[in-house]
């Protein structure tokens, strides 16, 4: 009996220390080179070392009952309070899974679910289906596995998804309705953009949405400079807990062990965004259906909100992150190669659209800010730079010209920037199909 007490009083030292361990790799050992989390960076590192220190004084009071080996009343309490929270964590676990994170129709949690193109295939997040899409993007309607005319598979993020009113303000559509416009032909804009989303993500939802049998005759694939590479740093991966798309380690232990990965504080981290309900939020997953404004002006109010500053400031953090960080480029180029590959496979076409911070694609407000912009300027040089071989659709130059072209409240396209933009993108795809073996008729190719 003494030597089973001893050895499960030894095996939760060994817990907690090999916890201490995670928190310490993940934190100051640089395995999560960017951070550990994509908003409050700050308090998420005052957290961790209030862990560290928690755990190291944890793992002392257990070493030391069992160097003396005497009983004591601490460490009693503390070997409870550790198998409870591991209980809990498993509770929670289930119950993520069976009723949260892995249904598409769940109306528990968040706006998010998660699924796999295969059973060893990495996780691909999603939207909650609705009545125009079960696979949750927005469309209005759900559609045929094989298009009629010639169909363009868009790949992004929110830009992609769309910032605009309605599904025809969005820059995807723009370039449906350009292309068809000039060409007279039937072309098909498939909108598989999704808010939260990193260049892994498309690649992965790619290879889901082939396994699903959709054919389509090219890919267009966003990349935005403001947050595609500061929130996907090397060593980390987007999945789903209870709703909401998170990041964390890819390293399997990491995200068992470390304490500010486990289910239960990612709970009150997804109960407390959803309670706040901010505006980026909401309009991260906002279907709206309402008329374009494409000649109003959308005219953000200078001085700028408190709300647009702090949004400003993050942004330009995140890029000075980036810029000094030698591997931040490293997932985008890995995730493109396998975006190529995959569309070789096919036998289709991949175009690379890029657009800028809004701090580069609107001088307006980068007047008003006043702050060096050197960082995201050298964030887009490097990144054009290392996709040189794409032949990028930079979208930065046709934005900055253009008045208005930003939301007032936020980092996104307004209705007339998402009109510029895909008019822009509509063009250069236009002018290349010929040499990429695009069908599309002769009209739709002039310069």
């Amino acid at each position: 009996m003494r030597l089973a007490s001893a050895l499960a009083r030894g095996a939760l030292l060994a817990f907690t220390l090999a916890v201490t361990a995670s928190v310490v790799a993940q934190d100051w050992l640089g395995l999560a080179p960017l951070g550990g989390v994509d908003r409050d960076a700050q308090d998420y590192h005052r957290l961790a070392l209030a862990c560290a220190l928690a755990l190291a004084a944890v793992a002392a009071a257990l070493a030391s009952e069992l160097a003396f080996g005497r009983p004591r009343r601490l460490a009693r309490f503390l070997r409870r309070a550790l198998v409870a929270a591991i209980v809990l964590e498993a509770i929670l676990f289930a119950v993520d899974v069976a009723f949260v994170s892995h249904t598409p129709v769940s109306t528990l949690g968040g706006p998010y679910w998660e699924t796999r193109a295969a059973t060893d295939a990495e996780w691909v997040p999603l939207h909650r289906a609705h009545a125009g899409s079960a696979l949750g993007f927005r469309w209005n309607r759900e559609r045929a596995l094989e298009p009629r005319g010639t169909r363009l598979l868009f790949l992004g993020d929110s830009y992609t998804e769309g910032s605009g009113r309605g599904p025809k303000c969005n820059y995807p559509d723009v370039v449906e309705s350009a292309l068809a416009r000039t060409s007279g032909a039937e072309v098909e804009a498939m909108n598989a953009g999704v808010a939260g989303y990193g260049l892994r993500e498309e690649a992965n939802l790619l290879r889901f949405l082939r396994a699903r049998d959709y054919r389509f005759q090219a890919v267009v694939v966003s990349v935005f400079l403001e947050n595609d590479l500061s929130d996907g740093p090397p060593g980390t991966e987007r999945r789903v807990y209870w709703g909401m798309i998170e990041r964390l380690p890819s390293a399997p232990w990491l995200a068992v062990l470390h304490p500010l990965n486990t289910r239960a504080f990612r709970l009150g981290s997804a109960l407390a965004r959803l309670f706040r309900a901010d505006q980026g939020d909401r309009l991260a997953t906002w279907r709206a259906d309402q008329p374009c404004r494409l000649n109003e002006a959308e005219i953000t109010p200078l001085p700028l909100s408190p709300e647009l500053e702090r949004t400003f400031a993050q942004r330009l953090k995140g890029s000075a992150a980036v810029d000094a960080e030698p591997r931040a480029l490293d997932e985008l180029v890995a995730s493109l190669a396998d975006l190529r590959a995959q569309t070789r496979a096919l036998g289709v076409p991949l175009f690379v659209v890029v657009f800028p911070d809004r701090v580069l694609g609107d001088p307006r407000v980068r007047a008003a800010l006043g702050a060096d912009v050197s960082a995201p300027a050298r964030v887009r040089a490097r990144t054009l730079a290392a996709l040189a071989d794409y032949a990028p659709i930079d979208a930065t130059d046709v934005l900055a010209a253009t008045p208005h072209a930003y939301r007032p409240i936020d980092t996104h396209l307004s209705d007339r920037g998402n009109l510029v933009a895909g008019t822009f993108v509509a063009t250069r795809i236009a002018e290349r199909a010929a040499a990429v073996g695009l069908a599309l008729p002769a009209a739709a190719r002039r310069p």
